[in-house]
């Protein structure tokens, strides 16, 4: 658990001080928040909230390309289930699509390595969802409106429930 917590900060602080050191190169942070909902087959947990920091920098006008540290805080209906954040570290890429409107489109995905995942049992019997270290990907894809970005993302990763996380988040910082 303390691993996953010194991934996020590293690459916060890292994205931070990037940022504030590099005046000529286009760069951005989007922070999101949002709703997880594991899909496909039956697991004991309901949906929960997601988190995403996104420290990126334009190739050019349409591509975009960076690094993604993500929490899934899964719910169970079942009182007595605990479920540590399913955590990812991913690299990302976007293609930014139709930019001369007030909505801004884009396409993406992002592939890393996914961990996290222990549960307890629920009524005695243990769950599916095991502890992970392993690689995973997920493919997105949005509408950014100035500053705000509304945002789709599938997770897939092997031994553990496929999530659909739907969020809105923030950019700060601009393109070129």
């Amino acid at each position: 658990m303390k691993f996953v917590f010194k991934c996020f900060l590293i690459v916060i602080i890292s994205a931070t001080s990037v940022f504030s050191q590099l005046e000529d190169i286009a760069g951005k942070l989007d922070l999101h928040a949002g709703y997880s909902k594991p899909l496909g087959k039956s697991y004991p947990i309901n949906g929960g909230i997601a988190i995403n920091a996104e420290p990126k920098f334009f190739y050019n006008e349409e591509i975009v390309i960076g690094l993604k540290a993500g929490f899934n805080f899964l719910q169970s209906p079942a009182s007595n289930v605990k479920l540590a954040p399913l955590g990812s570290i991913m690299l990302l890429g976007e293609k930014i699509m139709g930019s001369e409107s007030a909505a801004t489109f884009f396409v993406g995905g992002s592939a890393g390595l996914c961990f996290g995942g222990q549960t307890k049992t629920v009524n005695g019997k243990p769950t599916d969802l095991k502890p992970l270290k392993q690689f995973g990907y997920a493919p997105r894809a949005g509408v950014q409106f100035g500053q705000y970005r509304l945002l789709g993302e599938y997770h897939i990763q092997k031994g553990s429930p496929s999530f659909l996380t739907i969020m809105l988040g923030y950019s700060f910082g601009g393109g070129e």
